[in-house]
């Protein structure tokens, strides 16, 4: 089919050719390749009108200046953020040197609150790159490149609203949640799974015991729900013991805990993490059951920890993209989650109302029903550990 498809399109070029011109190509063969290129693209243009001449994508000039037109509360709610959220966040980004590149051909790349506005669009909805394409006017090429820029550029200016508590600011956070009766709680860690497609390399390892593929997001964040460190990349498959002890977060804490978590502070966790004087977990059950001050411990440990549970449902919440992600890059993926957290923070740390988001409280591993969680702490370590949060459960029992 082929064959004969390249036979009716060679005859049909050469037919361009007048007698002279066929004599010029016998005598001169370095000009023939060139000549009959031309002469084919013409044979084409006949066959096929407009096939061969790339018409400019004309962009449709109506939804971009309605945003202007919408209501406080209209654009909030569409854009995640309010109008004056938005154009401090512009201001942060715009002028990025991933911005001051010409696009190839000459073409004059898209303004920089067109891009912002396309890229809040994509996080906030299941708009595939098609769809936001046509929203927005644009082709699907410049859909795709602008969230790739807006990412870049907010994590090279942004990525600093991601960090760790200062001795000042964790004695603030304590202070805050100790209100359920645990004094010293640094931030609360938990592991949430963002859905992807099937990726295409080493699938299995992205197939979570939930039943489908994901990325495995850990997170630590404070008592305003602002993430304080994430760990983003491990597939689905892994469970959060295995994340937590490859984290740059616990090799730091290990190393130096006093400077990471001062004053005797500690992060709370779920079952699913290991024990230690750092990271203080709850009883797990056994056949002979929990006591009145066991009972007690895990009910204010879990309902202080519901935080990052709280946390993860504003993420979700403001950007549904995180509810599944279409992209096939797993490094673009991934940036995609990082520019969601960092705008998150961006948002808490300008006071933004989000009661315009539905928080829901997030399905989380319960590692009760898991068998061989690996820990850290072995033999008389994990006595060591143990005793330590028996005597927190005691105190906190006869405090309350």
């Amino acid at each position: 089919m082929i064959s004969k498809r390249r036979q009716i399109i060679s005859a049909l070029a050469l037919s361009l050719f007048d007698d002279n011109e066929m004599e010029i190509l016998r005598e001169e063969p370095s000009t023939s390749k060139k000549r009959m290129v031309m002469a084919t693209t013409a044979a084409f243009s006949e066959m096929l009108p407009g096939c061969c001449t790339r018409e400019k994508y004309s962009k449709h000039k109506e939804f971009i200046p309605f945003i202007d037109t919408y209501h406080p509360n209209t654009f909030t709610a569409m854009f995640r953020m309010t109008r004056s959220t938005f154009d401090t966040l512009l201001g942060a980004i715009c002028m990025d040197e991933i911005f001051l590149k010409q696009n190839s051909g000459g073409m004059e790349m898209t303004a920089v609150k067109d891009q912002l506005l396309m890229f809040l669009w994509y996080a906030a909805t299941q708009d595939n790159f098609i769809r936001l394409a046509d929203r927005f006017g644009v082709c699907t090429t410049t859909a795709t490149l602008s969230v790739d820029r807006i990412g870049k550029a907010i994590i090279n200016n942004l990525k600093h609203l991601i960090k760790w508590p200062s001795r000042n600011e964790a004695k603030e956070t304590m202070l805050a949640f100790s209100k359920k009766g645990l004094t010293k709680i640094i931030g609360s860690v938990d592991g949430s799974h963002i859905p992807i497609k099937k990726p295409t390399k080493d699938f299995e390892t992205y197939y979570n015991r939930k039943g489908f593929y994901s990325i495995n997001l850990q997170a630590i964040c404070d008592h305003r729900l602002a993430f304080i460190d994430i760990y983003c990349g491990w597939p689905g498959s892994a469970h959060d013991s295995k994340v937590f002890q490859n984290s740059g977060i616990a090799i730091q804490i290990e190393e130096s805990p006093e400077t990471m978590c001062p004053d005797g502070s500690y992060i709370l966790g779920d079952s699913a993490y290991p024990l230690s004087p750092t990271l203080l977990t709850p009883y797990k059950k056994s056949g002979k059951g929990l006591n009145p001050v066991q009972r007690h411990f895990n009910y204010v440990l879990s309902s202080t920890r519901v935080t990052i549970e709280r946390a993860f449902g504003l993420l979700k919440g403001k950007f549904q993209r995180l509810n599944h992600i279409e992209m096939d890059n797993i490094a673009n993926i991934n940036q995609l989650i990082y520019t969601c957290i960092i705008i998150h923070n961006f948002c808490i740390f300008h006071e933004e109302d989000n009661s315009f988001v539905v928080i829901e409280r997030e399905a989380h591993d319960d590692a009760d029903d898991i068998e061989d969680v690996p820990r850290f702490a072995v033999g008389s370590r994990l006595e060591d550990y143990q005793a330590y949060r028996d005597k927190i459960a005691e105190e906190l029992y006869l405090d309350s």
